[in-house]
This record gives structure tokens, sequence and C-alpha cells, in this order.
């Protein structure tokens, strides 16, 4: 019996909850939604400024330091590729490397106290001066180098080398199966359907938001929403003050209402409602809370994607907030310990290049092992 009852009991519960609600209700729950989700936005601003606040001076130094060795050091790569005497090869290790250089000092943020674009005119000038345009790599096998290779390579019968490629292969029957499966595909008119199917997909969705922007927008303009914008605008209007200073600050307010219904920010007009006219406009909306509600939960999706995809606008607090945003505690105290001793390290070695980099005769010592490391890493990515 008592388990008949609570299931009916339940039951009744449960058509309670799913009973629409009202419009007033609605619009009160979409409010604070937002409300919520504002306060969301502002609470993680403000966590990562206090974070970027608290590394920076810990590690602005040493990534500054870093990039400055980086620029010393391209200097004189640039001074070693205009010598004559130095081998073909070794200009194009030299050139990597100024590649490697110049793509870190035109992307890395705390190098924006150097003269990056003065340095990449100079790199395009020495390139010019060598291979006759910015930017052209040297030929292999320039100036009679690399022969023994080229001649090794003539000798070879391609002919003769794919001919018995294909005997090799014609008995391996599971890849004769194979050839056939791959014939018989229509590998062409699958990867064209998928592709016309994304951009339809993609057309449709972007149709929709458009439409979607449309009807909110209709809805500023025909609701009485519009109402509340333009009693606010004629207490605000600069027209309205023939002080200038009063008029100036009437155009800030104007700018900033203009920006609240750009945003379609309705608390946002709703407070700026309260602040010149002094009451609450709710009773302005009248039958419009539906569309008040609508433009709400837009706000709603806005401030859900701003809060999933929050990121510094400045490119030097991009940076930290990447490194370190996860981490907090102990935890961010090593990581920040660890991130400066890699510094440290890195500008130790730069520093060491430096000094070592005086002749042709000690620079190609350091080619050889750039050349060994490239060949290795490339032999890898095949493994």
């Amino acid at each position: 019996m008592s388990l008949t009852k609570s299931t009916r009991s339940s039951t009744k519960a449960k058509n309670k909850r799913k009973k629409p609600l009202s419009p007033a209700k609605q619009f009160q729950q979409q409010w604070q939604t937002v409300q919520e989700l504002q306060q969301k936005n502002q609470r993680i601003e403000h966590e990562a400024a206090e974070l970027i606040a608290s590394v920076k001076p810990k590690i602005e130094a040493s990534e500054r330091g870093r990039t400055e060795t980086v620029y010393r050091l391209t200097e004189r790569i640039l001074v070693f590729m205009q010598r004559k005497t130095l081998p073909q090869w070794c200009k194009q290790e030299l050139l990597d490397w100024l590649d490697d250089n110049m793509m870190l000092l035109v992307h890395h943020p705390f190098a924006d106290h150097l003269d990056v674009r003065a340095l990449a005119e100079t790199a395009d000038e020495v390139m010019h001066s060598l291979w006759g345009a910015p930017k052209q790599p040297p030929q292999p096998g320039a100036d009679g180098e690399d022969d023994e290779l080229r001649k090794a390579g003539e000798d070879i019968d391609i002919e003769d080398l794919f001919s018995k490629l294909d005997e090799a292969m014609a008995d391996d029957d599971e890849l004769d199966e194979y050839d056939d499966e791959f014939e018989d595909s229509s590998d062409d008119d699958y990867f064209e359907e998928g592709f016309d199917h994304w951009q339809e997909e993609r057309n449709h969705q972007a149709q929709q938001e458009q439409e979607k922007q449309r009807q909110l927008n209709k809805l500023l303009r025909t609701s009485n929403i519009n109402k509340i914008f333009r009693k606010i605008a004629r207490v605000i209007h600069p027209d309205k003050e023939t002080d200038p200073d009063k008029k100036s600050v009437r155009h800030e307010q104007m700018s900033e209402l203009l920006t609240v219904r750009d945003n379609k920010d309705i608390i946002g007009l709703f407070q700026l409602y309260q602040q010149h006219l002094g009451n609450a406009p709710l009773e302005e909306l009248g039958e419009d809370l539906a569309s008040a509600t609508e433009l709400l939960r837009h706000q709603a999706d806005q401030l859900r994607v701003e809060l999933a995809n929050y990121e510094p606008e400045a490119p030097s607090d991009y940076y930290l907030f990447e490194l370190f945003a996860r981490y907090s505690g102990k935890t961010l105290a090593n990581k920040i310990r660890h991130h400066v001793r890699e510094l440290d390290d890195i500008i130790a070695g730069q520093n060491l290049l430096l000094d070592q980099m005086t002749s042709i005769k000690n620079v190609k010592p350091i080619l050889e092992v750039r050349q060994a490391q490239h060949y290795f890493g490339d032999l890898n990515d095949y493994l």
C-alpha cells in the first residue's frame, strides 16, 4: 500500500513539475540564468587577471632574455650567411636556423621590445643578395658540392628500379586483392559527396544564424523593448546639454546605450533604464515578456560561448594564461620554477653558441650537429 501511495505521489509531483511556467516566471528564470553566467564570466576574468599578475613578474625577465639571445644569434647567423667561403650545405643549415629564429621572434609576445621588423628586413636583403630573391632557398649541389651524390643518383636506372618493384608486388596476392578493391572504389566520388554535404551543412547553419539574428533584431525594433531604449535615449541625449563637459558625458552614456542594444543585452538595458529613469522597466514590457525572454535566452547562449572560449586579449597575457591557467597552489609554483629553469638553460646554451660562433671553423661543427639532428628527426618520422 505504501509503495502504491508513494508512486501516485511521485506521479502527481512529476505532473506538477511538467506544468508550463508562466511568461513572467520564464522571464525571471532566464534573467537569473543570464546574471549567473555574467558572474561566472566576471569571475574567470578576475581569476585570469590575478594569475597573470602573479606569474608575469616571475618569468618575464627570462622570457625577454630568451628572445634577446635569439635576436643576437640571428644577427650572427646573417653575418655568416654572407661569407663567400662558407660551403653551400652550411648556408642551407643557417637558412633553416634563421627561419626557426624569425618564427619565434615574430610570434613571441615577449619580443615586443625588439626591432624584429628591422631584423626581418635585413634577413630579406641578405637572402636577396645570395639567391636573387627574398627567401629563395639555395639549390643543393651548387658550387660543385654533392657531386658524388648527384653522380650516384645519375647511375641509378629508374625504369629498372620500378620494374623490379612491380615484379615484387605482382607476387603478393594480398596486395593484388587490395589493389582490386581500391580500384573498384570511387574515392573521388566519396570525398566529393562528403565535401558537398559539409558545404551544404555549413551554408544551412549560416542561414539559420542569419535568420535568428533577423528575428532578434525584429524583436528589438517592434516590441516594447524598443520603447525602453527610446525612453533612455530621450533622457540622456547629448543635444539636451549645452555645457561641453556634460555633453561629453552624455555622448559616453549614449555610446554605452547603443552598445547594450547592439549586443542585445537586456539586463544591461534594464540597468540603464533604472539608472536614468529611477525605476525598473518591467511594467514597460507589458505583453512583450516573451520577446524579452527570447532575447535573454540568446544572451545566455552568447555568455556560455564566451565562458567556454575565454582568453585574455593581450598577447602576453594569453601566452601566460595558456601555459599556467590549469594549475594552482603548489603545482603552479613548481610549474613556474620549472619553466624559468628551462628558459635559463636555453639562454645559457644560446650564449655558449654565441661565444663559439667566431669563425667558419667553429661554426661548421655546430651546423653538423644541427644537420644530424634534422636527419635523425626526419628519419624517426618514417619509423
